[in-house]
C-alpha cells in the first residue's frame, strides 16, 4: 500500500505548496517512508520564502530539525534513516557545516550519504535541499 501525505510542521511549508507544486512532502510505501526534498522555506505560495538566506549552517540546521519532525509524524527518527541526498549550491560552505551540524545531529546512526552540487535552487538565497529515506522496522 502507497500513502501520500503532507503533514503540517511547525515553522514549514503550508499545505498549499504542496499543492502548488504537485508533490507531497512524504510517500510511504510498505515500511519505507520516502521524504521529499526538505528545504529551508516557510510561508505558503503567496508569501513563500527562504530562512537564513545564503546560511548554509544554519539551513541546515533548519532542514534538519524538519527532517525529524516529520519522521516523528510517522513514529519514526532520525536513527531510521537509512539514506540522504544533500544538494548544495556551496560546498565549501556544506564542508564546514557538516562536521559543527550534521555529524553531531545524526550520531552513531549515520545513513548512507550523497552530495550533489548544483548550481542554483528554486528561489534566491536557497544553498541546499535534502530528501531522505527512512525505514520502518
Amino acid at each position: 500500500m502507497i500513502r501520500r501525505t503532507s503533514p503540517q510542521v511547525a515553522g514549514f511549508l503550508r499545505p498549499d505548496v504542496f499543492a502548488g507544486f504537485g508533490f507531497n512532502q512524504l510517500v510511504t510505501a510498505g515500511d519505507t517512508v520516502h521524504l521529499a526534498g526538505v528545504v529551508a522555506n516557510e510561508g505558503g505560495m503567496a508569501d513563500l520564502r527562504i530562512v537564513h538566506p545564503g546560511d548554509t549552517a544554519k539551513q541546515l540546521e533548519f532542514v534538519l530539525r524538519v527532517i525529524e519532525d516529520l519522521l516523528k509524524t510517522e513514529g519514526l527518527d532520525r536513527t531510521d534513516l537509512v539514506s540522504l541526498t544533500i544538494y548544495s549550491s556551496d560546498l565549501p560552505a556544506l564542508a564546514e557545516a557538516i562536521p559543527r551540524v550534521y555529524v553531531p545531529w545524526v550520531g552513531e546512526h549515520a545513513p548512507a550519504m550523497t552530495i550533489v552540487a548544483v548550481p542554483e535552487f528554486l528561489l534566491a538565497g536557497q544553498v541546499l535541499e535534502i530528501p531522505a529515506i527512512a525505514h520502518r522496522g
